[in-house]
């Protein structure tokens, strides 16, 4: 799960740097007067509906993830002597995305990306209270999978 948060960062950064990217690319070409009216057009297109696009596919592709994670803890019979196991990786789990989601507000503040918040209003609010959501989604990990209508044995 950790791999997870991670991966989720480098999503969001690399989601940011290619919107910065993309606006300069599009500055360049709308500036530019070997390009058609129609390359310009296409180009002003892409670049206004990049971010709407990722903003929302990293939404669907975070509430997978946790989806997923439910799913998958309901189906693993597991004895509540591992609780404890669970509530350390969760501990983990919460320092790594704590870690992480700072050092998002860290890379969101600076002066290439300031303005690009509004751009993905989504993904803001998910790295901005990442360790609030991942505390909830494990905590109800934790208790779909250790408890369970039908369990036959307490070990």
């Amino acid at each position: 799960m950790v791999f997870l948060v991670i991966g989720l960062i480098l999503l969001a950064t690399g989601a940011y740097v290619g919107h910065l990217i993309t606006q300069s690319v599009n500055t360049q070409i709308q500036g530019s007067g070997f390009i058609s009216a129609e390359g310009k057009n296409a180009s002003g297109t892409i670049a206004a509906g990049q971010a709407s696009w990722i903003d929302n596919a990293f939404l669907m592709v975070f509430a997978g993830l946790i989806l997923a994670l439910l799913v998958g803890s309901y189906f693993i019979d597991a004895s509540p002597l591992f609780f404890i196991f669970g509530v350390l990786g969760l501990v983990i789990l919460l320092t790594v995305a704590a870690m992480m989601s700072n050092w998002f507000q860290l890379f969101s503040a600076a002066d290439a990306f300031i303005g690009y918040s509004g751009a993905y209003p989504k993904m803001y609010f998910i790295m901005s209270h990442l360790v609030e959501i991942l505390l909830l989604t494990g905590l109800l990990a934790l208790a779909v999978t250790f408890v369970k209508p039908g369990r036959s044995s307490p070990i």
